[in-house]
């Protein structure tokens, strides 16, 4: 894939579906050219023509990508320039965009950029400098002082191993990026989206059940999340509930 720098600092999702063109989001054509900037949309066609058969990762540098509330219209938007066509009979409806923070990833535009089958990074490509004594170097506002750890400038060309789960530029290993590819995340991947993995469950629970037989083993399994000695929150119990009636 090939970096672009969508901005520095968190990233909302009003910049890549801005709320007063809100009422455009039905028709993704139409939507899209809101994205942004009219000059960013430019660079990125410039990148794709560039780096021909390469994904383009939106990157929020110093940032966190996906804040905000308009998560569903920004993936699509991410995805009509970056991503993938769904169909070639269904024009203007792409997955699988690539994004990366260097703060990671707003844990719900997480959540959509996945049900795309998309993947989303925590770059951790700027670290906060510390002296000798391990304390934390502050600047004359007392903002703690980043050091870049590796570029992703744009133009920068990466590689995501997703065997070994690493992120690489060239021979160089930068991080590990597990996290972004677990067993479940894979899948989407793979199948082009959630949607597709959850209907498959339901039909293969539904035949095995008519059939009467035990359903095979070929999706992943889900994790059960315990903590010894202490409880989970809301969050964690309506993750655990949800995961396993998708299991079943």
């Amino acid at each position: 894939m090939v970096t672009f720098i969508a901005g520095e600092g968190d990233i909302s999702t009003d910049l890549l579906s801005p709320g007063n063109q809100a009422h455009s989001r039905s028709d993704r054509e139409l939507h899209g050219k809101c994205m942004i900037t009219p000059e960013a949309q430019q660079q990125i066609q410039d990148l794709q023509a560039q780096h021909p058969g390469k994904s383009v990762m939106l990157i929020a540098e110093r940032g966190t990508m996906g804040v905000g509330s308009s998560r569903m219209s920004g993936v699509n938007n991410v995805a009509l320039w970056t991503g993938k066509q769904a169909s070639p009979y269904v024009p203007f409806v792409n997955i699988a965009p690539i994004v990366g923070g260097t703060n990671g990833i707003s844990p719900i535009f997480l959540t959509t950029v996945d049900v795309t089958g998309g993947i989303g990074i925590d770059l951790k490509n700027w670290v906060k400098k510390v002296d000798e004594n391990g304390n934390v170097v502050r600047n004359d506002k007392n903002e703690p002082v980043l050091e870049e750890v590796y570029s992703v400038a744009t133009g920068t060309v990466l590689t995501i191993n997703t065997k070994t789960k690493k992120l690489y530029n060239g021979e160089q290993e930068l991080i590990d990026i597990s996290k972004a590819l677990t067993p479940q995340k894979m899948e989407f991947i793979k199948a082009g989206g959630s949607y597709a993995i959850v209907f498959g469950k339901k039909i293969q629970t539904f035949a095995a059940q008519t059939l009467g037989i035990q359903a095979a083993t070929v999706f992943a399994p889900s994790k059960e999340i315990t903590i010894e000695g202490q409880g989970l929150t809301a969050v964690k119990n309506l993750q655990q509930k949800r995961s396993r009636c998708n299991t079943r």
